[in-house]
């Protein structure tokens, strides 16, 4: 597993440097545009394609939160593939979290969403990523400002553990949850 973080760690770095941002995140919309970039891989890259792309054939990949259905359903029809080479791995779970994590983005009317590194996470909430350690799972983040979401993690916990991890529901919870009714209850 070490070997897979190291692939994604190298990955962002070559695509978004090494140095820290000097401006605000959601101003650097490099990252966001490759997330928009995995997630319209996931079903149109050809020349290498994740597994059982077939899948998506006929299916109305829109980014709407019913579409994230399919990626439910996708996710299962290939827990019979070994994922275990990196090569197949490490675009299932990158392409699959980047479209639930641009679904986000595109369908919630209230808040902007951006993607950040996981150091830039930990400069932002540094108590709240307080013993996280860098990998795959918090390689990028999907945040408002003040909230985090973990769209490669939850892809990986669905591949662990199946329906219970569902990404629609995790998408649909981010899209119906009201901040401002938790803090005034606080």
């Amino acid at each position: 597993m070490n070997h897979i973080f190291q692939i994604i760690i190298n990955f962002f770095k070559r695509l978004f440097g090494s140095s820290q941002p000097t401006v605000p995140p959601e101003e650097l919309p490099e990252i966001n545009l490759a997330f928009a970039d995995l997630a319209n891989m996931l079903t149109h890259e050809k020349n290498n394609p994740v597994p059982n792309l077939e899948f998506f054939g006929s299916l109305n990949m829109d980014y709407s939160l019913e579409s994230i259905k399919h990626i439910d359903k996708y996710l299962l029809s290939i827990q019979k593939i070994d994922l275990s080479e990196n090569d197949k791995f490490i675009p299932v779970v990158l392409r699959t979290a980047a479209y639930v994590g641009e679904s986000i983005r595109k369908n919630d009317q209230s808040k902007k969403w951006y993607w950040i590194d996981f150091e830039t996470a930990k400069q932002q909430k540094p108590d709240f990523l307080n013993g996280i350690d860098h990998s795959l799972e918090y390689a990028a983040i999907l945040t408002n400002g003040n909230s985090m979401s973990f769209p490669l993690n939850k892809v990986m916990k669905f591949i662990k553990n199946g329906e219970e991890d569902s990404l629609y529901h995790f998408a649909y919870f981010i899209l119906n949850y009201d901040e401002s009714k938790v803090e005034n209850e606080v």
